[in-house]
């Protein structure tokens, strides 16, 4: 009976065709009208909530991999009876395996209510969406289950009981959206054979398409497009099916893509959910009479291949090896439209070897699929790197935790050693900026983009301007949240300052991110995290107390020795001490040692910002207003791009990662620099003034500066790239930098050097607590659709 179908029909059911013409007659146990004509597809019944199996063993048993062979859709249809937790309740057990079936991140399933088409839009059922969850499996997140079932209100008398009827689909990778260049079993016969069946002009049954059961749709291959349609066309045979593709002119200078497809009903396959595609066939035209090659205008563009203008050409065979045609692959350029690489265009044309009599090849009639990017398109040319797996997520975190973590202790260095924060600081943001700039060339420009992911130039002629605006904004509070931690590491440390800050950027940024990635994050794990947090930063407050009573205790004790040393700015200023500079691999620092009274009074002297006899509240305070800044930077780069409060118009697609960080470090740069030079002629702090000049001029650890700019640009990338595929929320772990930056605090400066016990006990708790959360909040990456 199967061969009764006209060439190309395949099986592929809307929803509603699925629970009306098929989940409806297996409840009821009724026969729909035609089912004593023509059987319907056969849909088997199969337990998908067994406590002994798992997704891929279903898949593999029921045929999965031939799908995958023949490069069919990874697809597989089951009625299955849904199980209570307990036989008096209302919930649904979904375990499967090890595993279970799951809805988002918040465990509830997404939920869709299917109606007719009629006038009356009746509702017959409802369509769930699950994915399968397991933390110990590869396959996590692999497979989607969609769960039909009937409306009580559709049925009249019989009861619904718990049968529903399921989509099990093997979840696609974004380049992997399905081709149809396999050969079907009915272009497996021998070629002459088929030939001679064309031929003949005779087809032992025409259906008429009303015959047709529902479910089934034209959805032909390569091979058959060429074999059962363009081949009786160009021969002048009718097969009795060549009603189903349209003659039409695809290279008419009077037209446009979107107008061919409007007037065909590309609009009606968008509104009934069908495949987004139209056939056609069409005639080539010459540059000229004389001329061999193709002309591929169309209206205001033009058909091209890849960005050196060829196309993507294929061999087309059958299982018999025998070459039957040729596949070339377009896109329609057009740079003053808004539909520039929107449209795909299939060009199927006949081998000349495989006619069987000589004929004028120009005057063939090739056959196209013109369809909207996005469709039914295997792409095996290099894409835009995206992070999209949830090691490759953490790999960036870890990388951006060290970078993040390090370039604090460099500008630290920088300003022990007497230079000014606003010329360390105007070093620094060029450097930052231009890190930003070298990712968005490199990463955002590798491959070719896509309609829904343009590359980095062709996001920046886009009209995204309310999500470039969040990245500006959230550079502009990085900005001000870097600029106002320069000074409070003098003021009250390196290590004190990244603890405070750090922590409420955790607490404030982690818990806004987790509710604008729609709770992507695992909050049974996330906040335990942010716990942590606030326990280190409570511990980071002590130990400051305790490192500076210790201090104190130094400093008192110099006193006493006699050597008539006061804390006050007159004393130590003209306190003198004979140095050459560290960079250049001398210090005065070499007179004492780390940890000691000598130790401190010689940092004092030589450092920009003096801080004895400064108050340790001014530098909390400048070190709280940090926290609350960066804690905002993150949520704000989240709101750019993925756009969760709708702000940019339809179809405008979201800011990669890699535009929306080239936006958010020029702002970022125009605020620090702006800020700097206003400081060089009005400082703060009793600082010395300066001048454009004078930091022009100044060569003293602009290396170190510039490595700064990179480390933190760097960072800054990879904390974005991990975010994006594992959620914002799990990205903010890199915060954790107190145990890269104490480390350097240790290594480089001396702090807590020679300290009392106590303050040893806290600085350990406090370290511990740091690698506890961020072992916490990297387990609860998620993983973004």
């Amino acid at each position: 009976m199967a061969a009764m179908f006209p060439v190309g029909f395949r099986f592929r059911p809307t929803d509603e065709e699925l629970v009306r013409s098929y989940l409806y007659p297996k409840v009821t146990g009724t026969q729909t009208q035609g089912d004593d004509l023509i059987p319907k597809h056969d849909i088997p019944e199969h337990d998908l909530y067994a406590p002994n199996t798992e997704p891929s063993k279903i898949w593999n048993q029921f045929g999965g991999k031939n799908l995958e062979e023949k490069q069919e859709e990874l697809e597989l249809l089951f009625f299955t009876r849904l199980k209570r937790v307990s036989s008096t309740g209302s919930r649904i057990k979904r375990t499967i395996g090890g595993g279970c079936w799951k809805g988002d991140a918040s465990g509830k399933s997404a939920k869709n209510v299917l109606e007719t088409k009629s006038k009356t839009m009746k509702r017959i059922g409802f369509k769930k969406t699950l994915h399968y969850k397991n933390d110990d499996s590869k396959d996590n997140n692999r497979w989607i289950l969609h769960e039909l079932s009937l409306d009580e209100s559709f049925l009249r008398h019989a009861k619904i009981g718990d049968m529903v009827v399921c989509r099990l689909r093997k979840h696609p990778k974004k380049e992997e959206i399905i081709p149809r260049t396999h050969v079907s079993s009915q272009t497996s016969q021998n070629t002459n054979l088929m030939l001679e069946f064309l031929k003949s002009n005779s087809r032992e049954i025409t259906m008429a398409p009303t015959m047709i059961p529902e479910g089934y749709r034209f959805w032909p291959t390569d091979e058959e497009l060429v074999l059962y349609y363009l081949y009786p066309k160009v021969i002048g045979t009718q097969t009795g099916e060549d009603g189903c593709i349209p003659e039409h002119d695809l290279y008419a200078p009077n037209t446009e893509p979107w107008k061919i497809w409007e007037a065909f009903g590309g609009p009606n396959l968008e509104k009934n959910q069908e495949e987004l595609e139209l056939l056609f066939f069409t005639r080539l035209k010459r540059v000229s009479s004389t001329d061999s090659r193709i002309k591929r205008t169309i209206g205001k563009g033009c058909w091209k291949g890849d960005a050196s203008g060829k196309y993507a050409k294929d061999v087309l065979e059958t299982l018999t090896r025998t070459r039957t045609g040729f596949k070339k692959t377009f896109h329609y350029k057009s740079d003053e439209s808004k539909d520039n690489n929107r449209w795909i265009l299939h060009e199927l044309s006949l081998d000349k070897s495989f006619l069987s009599h000589a004929m004028d090849f120009s005057g063939i009639s090739p056959l196209l699929n013109l369809l909207p990017q996005s469709q039914r398109i295997i792409s095996w040319s290099l894409k835009m790197y995206v992070v999209e797996s949830k090691g490759g997520a953490i790999v960036c975190m870890l990388l951006a935790l060290l970078f993040l973590g390090t370039w604090p202790a460099v500008m630290t260095l920088l300003e022990r050693r007497g230079r000014l924060p606003q010329h360390t600081y105007l070093d620094y943001s060029i450097t930052n900026l231009l890190a930003a700039v070298i990712i968005a060339l490199t990463f955002g420009e590798i491959g070719k983009g896509t309609p829904t992911a343009p590359n980095f130039f062709t996001q920046l002629s886009q009209d995204n301007w309310p999500s470039v605006l969040f990245a500006m904004a959230g550079g502009v509070v990085l900005s001000v949240g870097n600029l106002s931690t320069q000074y409070s590491w003098a003021l009250v440390g390196l290590s004190v300052t990244e603890v405070i800050s750090s922590s409420l950027t955790v607490v404030i940024g982690t818990t806004m991110n987790y509710f604008l990635d729609d709770k992507i994050n695992r909050a049974d794990i996330l906040f335990p995290g942010v716990g942590c947090f606030l326990i280190a930063v409570c511990l980071g407050s002590f130990v400051h107390a305790s490192n500076a009573a210790d201090n104190k205790e130094k400093l008192k004790s110099l006193s006493t020795e006699g050597t008539g040393f006061s804390t006050s700015k007159e004393t130590l200023t003209n306190d003198v001490v004979r140095e050459s500079d560290v960079e250049n691999g001398s210090s005065s620092a070499d007179k004492a040692r780390a940890g000691t009274a000598g130790f401190l009074i010689e940092l004092e002297n030589r450092r920009s910002i003096k801080v004895f006899g400064k108050s340790t509240i001014i530098g909390l305070a400048i070190t709280f207003f940090a926290g609350i800044c960066f804690s905002l930077f993150s949520p704000a780069f989240n709101l750019a791009t993925n756009d969760q409060w709708h702000t940019l118009k339809e179809g405008v697609p979201h800011l990669s990662v890699y535009t929306a960080f080239f936006y958010f470090s020029v702002s970022c740069f125009v605020v620090g620099i702006v800020l700097n030079i206003i400081f060089l002629y009005h400082p703060i702090l009793n600082l010395p003034k300066s001048s454009l000049k004078a930091y022009l001029s100044d060569w003293n650890g602009r290396g170190w500066a510039f490595l700064a700019g990179f480390l933190c640009g760097f960072g800054n990338g990879l904390q974005f790239m991990g975010g994006e595929a594992a959620g914002y929320a799990a990205a903010d772990s890199v915060q954790a930098l107190p145990l890269v930056s104490t480390f350097w605090g240790i290594l480089i400066f001396g702090e807590y050097r020679r300290s009392s016990r106590k303050t040893y006990i806290l600085l350990v708790s406090m370290l511990f607590m740091f690698v506890v959360a961020v072992g916490v909040l990297m387990a609860s990456s998620g993983h973004r659709k």
